[in-house]
This record gives C-alpha cells, structure tokens and sequence, in this order.
C-alpha cells in the first residue's frame, strides 16, 4: 500500500472560485508531484485541464476552460505512482458588483459611505491596505456606511469595499480611495520678524495653539532652532531660540506637527542677526528694599543708541517689558543710570536690560537675579514637593485680604482662591490636591492693590 497527501486548491477569502477564471492554482506538500484537476464531484469527476507538476516551493497551476457558475471542482496528486485521496471540493460562484466609497475620509473619520450600483441584500466588508476593519449587513438597498473604531484610520492608506450577497463570492477588484488628514491649526506668532545682534535669542509668543501637538522652529532644510515643545492645552506659550552666534539672515518656521504623517502647519518668521552694538555695557546691578528695586547701569559708546528697555522675568518663565530709558545726552564718555521700580515679591527673580539701536538692532545684557527674604510681610509655602495639600505661613503688617493663584507650568490656572488676613501670624491651607499630576506648579500671591508679593516654584 501507499499513501499520498491530497493537494490543496487556493481560494478567494469566501473560499471559492470565480466565475471565468481559466486558470486554477493551488499548493502540494509534495514537490515533484503531478496534479490532476476535475470538474464535478469525486469519484465521477471529468478532467479539466492537463496534470501539472509542483514547482519547488509546493505550488501548481493549470489552465481550464472558463470557469461556469455552479461547477465544482476538485484535484488528485500523484506521488512516485501512488494517487492520494481527492481534494476538498470548491464551488464557482460569480463575485458580487462592487461597491462604490463616496466622499473623502481623514484619519479622524469614524464611518465610510457609499452605493451599490442597484439594490443590494448581502455583507459590505471595509479593508485597509488590505485589513478587513469593518462591515456592514445591508437589505435591499442601495446606500451603505460602515462604522469604525475612532483612530482605525491612518494617513496615506488606501480603503477599498466589496460585496458578498448570498450564493455569491465576494466582490473582488474593487477600487478604493486614500485615506486624507487634516493639518493642525496654523499657529499665530509674535513677532514674525526681530533685528538682534550676536550672542542673543528671540523669545516667540505662541498662539491658535492646538492641544495635542508638538512645536518647533525649523529652518527650510530642517534644522532645528529650539528646542520642541508637546502642547496638552491651548494656551499661548513662548518658544525661545537658541543662541545665535554668526551674523546673517535666518528664514524659520514655527511648525505645528502631530506626528502622524499629515503634513504639519506653519507660520514663517525672519531674524536678522547683526555684529554687536556699538554701545558698551560696563557694569549692571541692582539692589531691593522694602516694596521697590533699585537698578543701576554703566555704559559707554553709546554710538546711535535709541534707548533701554527694562525687562522683568517674575514668574520663571517669561521676560516682559516694565521701563523704557532714554539714552542721556551728557558728553562723558561714560553714562550711569538708575532706576527705581515697585516690587514687593518674595523670593527669586530677574531683571536684563535690552539695548536697543536707532536701526532696530538690539543686544541683552546679561541676566541680574535678585532675591528678597526680608520683607515687611513674611511668607513661606510648602512642603516641596507636595502631595495633597500646601500650607502657606503669612506674617502680615496689616489685615488685608489676598488672592493665592495655583498656576501648571502652562501657566493654565488650576486653583483661586481669595483669603482675608488678620495682622500678625496666618496660616493658609490649601487641600485637595492629590489630583494634580506630577510636575511643576507655581504659587502666586496678589494683595489688595493688584501687586504680586509672593511667586515660588512647587514641584508635586
């Protein structure tokens, strides 16, 4: 006796043969072997085509007549003169009409429409790149929408639909489309141009920012010029380049990208960079009292200088413009200023100054931290890092009543509160807050006359 596996003949995914096909193709674990195909049913099948044999890599084919709908067929393999047991048995069918997708589709899309090209009873089947993701059972109808998971979609892949009514095979060669995206929203930003000389940054102020997108400052190649920022709000933020050290012309972009292919939105800024001022810094100090810091500067060369610009970082994230000086027309060589401005925060913060020429260009000196720790009000926040709560110690001069500000490093405000306080010794607590995620917080507080008195960085 002997024994030969049965080949196998391949399929459609409905697991049929398609009506005028004239080829039928199939597999052997038996390289070498000779295939016989037959039209009807086993034993009393008809031979249809010539034997074939099985290539190296266990396939076969053979030619046939058109194939007829209703017809089965079946194959016989044939190993060193023994015959194995006939195949399993596999109908002609005629594929269903094809579908047709109307309209566009992103990534966000969560549904596909489309139309049969006449009323239709059967199963749509959605595929992507070649997935099935979806489908539908419809009933005499023309119109059709297959729902998928939100996310299924990608960018750039191609969708396709078929049809398979009952006592067909499923539709095959149908077209399809690609799948679109949209663009993040087109950030605004502030400036779109700046004149700086050597040795500066630009600080870009942000807008129509989209959460759940990444910010960067390219060139056209690519480049980098600052360092990327992922936004989870939609608040403004700034974006500070990186230090120039050449002279020229920099063409940049703030990019809005959310990382899926789609091509990312972007709003184009110029820096001019120049050689350094002529103006000479000498020396730049500063000193605080009770409620009011005293700046002083020396310069000299002050060759088409326009004037000073004071700038104040109070938060430990943003500079902002607090005093304009103009330049003395005193003769001397060298020129001392000063200036007096109203603070009365507790704690770190910074002042620079920015030089400004008569053509635009301007240069910052160099940063001046200042401290005050002994004010006539006395305040102290913690423990840092917190958990769920924050207890701020307040010895006040005088009853008054002071708003405490819970800010993320967004600078999205996460809790307000307003507390009246008695003078002398008080204690302000602040619970609930083991929601809060891990991070960066800074505690603000603002006094009757709108001033802030206190600003410290909290981690949780």
């Amino acid at each position: 006796s002997c024994f030969a596996p049965a080949p196998v003949i391949s399929t459609n995914t409905s697991g049929n043969l398609i009506v005028g096909a004239t080829t039928i193709t199939g597999t052997s674990s038996s390289p070498g072997a000779s295939v016989q195909v037959y039209r009807g049913t086993f034993p009393s099948g008809v031979t249809a085509g010539s034997a074939t044999s099985v290539n190296s890599s266990g396939m076969w084919t053979t030619t046939v007549p058109a194939l007829a709908g209703g017809e089965t067929y079946y194959s016989i393999q044939t190993v060193s003169g023994c015959a194995s047991s006939a195949s399993s048995a596999v109908s002609v069918l005629a594929p269903s009409a094809c579908p047709t997708i109307t309209g566009s589709y992103v990534e966000s899309s969560t549904s596909v429409s489309g139309t049969m090209p006449s009323s239709f009873t059967g199963t749509i089947r959605l595929y992507q790149d070649g997935a099935l993701v979806g489908s539908q059972a419809i009933s005499a109808t023309t119109a059709w929408t297959v729902t998928v998971p939100a996310n299924t979609l990608y960018y750039n892949a191609t969708i396709t639909v078929t049809a398979q009514a009952a006592g067909a095979t499923e539709s095959v060669g149908c077209s399809g489309t690609t799948v679109g995206c949209t663009s993040p929203l087109t950030p605004s930003i502030t400036p779109t141009s700046a004149n700086i000389v050597v040795g500066n940054t630009v600080t870009f102020t942000v807008s129509n920012v989209q959460a759940g997108n990444w910010y960067a400052l390219l060139d056209n190649s690519g480049n980098s010029y600052a360092t990327s920022s992922y936004r989870a709000t939609t608040a403004s933020f700034g974006i500070t380049t990186s230090t120039f050290n050449s002279s020229g012309t920099y063409n940049l972009k703030i990019t809005a990208d959310a990382l899926t292919g789609c091509p990312a939105s972007f709003t184009s800024a110029t820096i001019t960079v120049n050689n350094s001022l002529p103006v000479k810094l000498i020396r730049f100090t500063g000193s605080t009292t009770n409620d009011r810091v005293e700046l002083l500067w020396e310069t000299s060369n002050e060759i088409n200088l326009s004037h000073f610009e004071v700038e104040e970082n109070s938060d430990g994230r943003m500079f902002r413009n607090v005093a304009r000086v103009e330049p003395k027309t005193s003769i001397r060589l060298t020129k001392n200023y000063e200036l007096s401005l109203p603070n009365t925060m507790i704690g770190s913060f910074q002042y620079r100054l920015k030089m400004v020429d008569a053509d635009g260009k301007y240069e910052y000196s160099p940063i001046l931290n200042l401290r005050r720790t002994n004010l006539v009000n006395q305040i102290s926040a913690g423990p840092n890092p917190f958990t769920d709560r924050i207890t701020v110690n307040f010895r006040a001069v005088k009853a008054e009543a002071v708003t405490v500000l819970i800010n993320d490093v967004s600078g999205r405000q996460i809790q307000r509160l307003t507390k009246h306080l008695d003078k002398g010794n008080n204690v302000i607590n602040i619970g609930g807050l083991s929601a809060f995620q891990n991070g960066l917080y800074f505690i603000s507080i603002i006094n009757e006359e709108g001033m802030n008195i206190f600003n410290e960085k909290l981690v949780k």
